[in-house]
């Protein structure tokens, strides 16, 4: 047992994972030590089977070590596995979605985001994350967010904390535009979906095969509505494979 595992226990993360899961509804999944702070979402269609990575002494050196700011960094990461199957948020637009859940669990939970947002206001933007003070304004939103849903006695669904999130636009007019916020690209502060060069174009194969599928089915269809379907179905899964193959760009071998 090493230092950081005094400082960070076992029952700590536990807490935070299951505090997070359950905030989005989510099944709690296996906890494993990585290189950072992440998840792995082995079937974009489901969510019983994603993996969370922990890293002790990445979030000792964030100085992410209260139980409020672990979790909302679950809060984040258990964000991405609620966007599962959400093909209008990708890439940086995604990050500061997951950002800005943490944001509305904070506000409707009075947990503390002060550590949290502090962490995180130090990163540094790159070709998948945004920078600091763009990912803090996200918190800040969802937390105006959250006032609002709690003072106007509204259901805070999942969708309709989507649907505002649509509404976000930065104070800074600085950071509007996508340029802004991209920067060094090793800068290791951030959260994500951990995934290697070569895992991410294993996923983006496995994508091109169930595009082939569909398209093969789609040939064979009787029935305009089943050859719209399933031409849609072959094209979604073509475009998440576009997707994956982009991101093994920007990701190093881990």
């Amino acid at each position: 047992m090493n230092i950081y595992d005094f400082i960070i226990s076992d029952a700590d993360i536990t807490t935070a994972v299951s505090n997070a899961c359950s905030f989005f509804g989510l099944p709690e999944v296996p906890i494993v030590n990585s290189e950072g702070v992440c998840v792995w979402s082995n079937d974009v269609h489901t969510t019983f089977d994603d993996i969370l990575g922990v890293n002790r002494e990445q979030l000792y050196d964030m100085g992410m070590i209260s139980d409020d700011s672990l979790k909302l960094a679950y809060t984040h990461e258990c964000a991405h596995r609620a966007l599962q199957g959400y093909d209008n948020y990708e890439g940086t637009q995604e990050e500061l979605v997951c950002d800005y859940f943490a944001g509305i669990h904070a506000g409707l939970n009075n947990i503390d985001a002060d550590q949290f947002e502090e962490a995180l206001s130090k990163t540094t933007g790159s070709e998948t994350h945004p920078n600091g003070a763009l990912r803090v304004e996200a918190i800040e939103y969802g937390k105006q967010i959250a006032s609002d849903i709690k003072t106007q006695g509204i259901e805070p669904t999942f969708e309709y904390c989507l649907d505002r999130f649509d509404d976000f636009q930065p104070t800074n007019s600085d950071l509007s535009t996508m340029d802004a916020h991209l920067g060094d690209p090793d800068s290791i502060i951030s959260f994500g979906s951990a995934y290697s060069k070569e895992e991410y174009v294993a996923k983006a194969e496995n994508c091109y095969k169930e595009a082939d599928k569909y398209y093969d089915k789609a040939q064979r269809d009787d029935k305009a509505s089943d050859k719209a379907h399933d031409l849609e179905q072959a094209e979604k899964w073509r475009r998440r494979g576009d997707e994956y193959i982009n991101k093994s760009k920007y990701t190093g071998n881990k």
